[in-house]
C-alpha cells in the first residue's frame, strides 16, 4: 500500500513545489535549477564510481555509503524541487549514517554483519573428502540418432 502511495504522491508534491517554487523564482531560475541540479547529480554519479575501499571503516559500511551517494545522483538528476533535496540530504554523512542505523535495526543486525567495522560471524565449515570417480567403460551409451545422416 505504502509503495502506491508514494508512487502517487512524490508527483503531486513535485508538481505543487514547480507552480509555487516556480512562481516565487520564475522560469529562468526554475530551468537552471533543475539543469544545475542534472549536471551535479551526473557528477556525483561519476564520482561515486572512482572511490576506493576505506581501511578501518567496515565492508557493509561502504557498501551502503557507496549505494546512498548513487542513489542521491539518481534523485539530483530526476527533475523537481522534493527529489533533489532528498538527494542532497542523502549525500551528506550525518544522514547516511543515520540510513544505514535504520537499515540495520529495521532489517535486523544479523543480516547486516560488519556493519561496526567488525567482520561478520564465521560460516559453518565443513570438512570432508571426496574422491573423482572415472565413468565405467561398460556405461557408454551408443551414438545419438540425431548426430547420424
Amino acid at each position: 500500500m505504502w509503495p502506491f502511495v508514494l508512487i502517487l504522491a512524490v508527483p503531486l508534491i513535485e508538481i505543487g513545489l514547480f507552480v509555487t517554487l516556480g512562481g516565487a523564482i520564475g522560469l529562468w531560475g526554475t530551468l537552471a535549477f533543475v539543469l544545475g541540479s542534472a549536471v551535479l547529480g551526473m557528477a556525483v554519479l561519476r564520482q561515486s564510481g572512482l572511490t576506493r575501499p576505506v581501511a578501518g571503516r567496515g565492508l557493509m559500511v561502504q557498501i551502503a555509503g557507496q549505494s546512498m551517494t548513487m542513489l542521491a545522483g539518481v534523485f539530483l538528476i530526476l527533475p523537481g524541487f522534493l527529489t533533489s533535496a532528498l538527494g542532497g540530504l542523502l549525500l551528506l554523512p550525518p544522514v547516511q549514517a543515520a540510513v544505514v542505523w535504520a537499515l540495520r535495526h529495521r532489517l535486523g543486525a544479523g543480516r547486516f554483519g560488519g556493519m561496526d567495522g567488525d567482520s561478520p560471524s564465521a560460516p559453518d565449515v565443513i570438512d570432508a573428502e571426496y574422491e573423482i570417480v572415472p565413468p565405467r567403460q561398460d556405461q557408454q551409451r551408443p551414438p545419438s540418432r540425431w548426430t547420424q545422416d
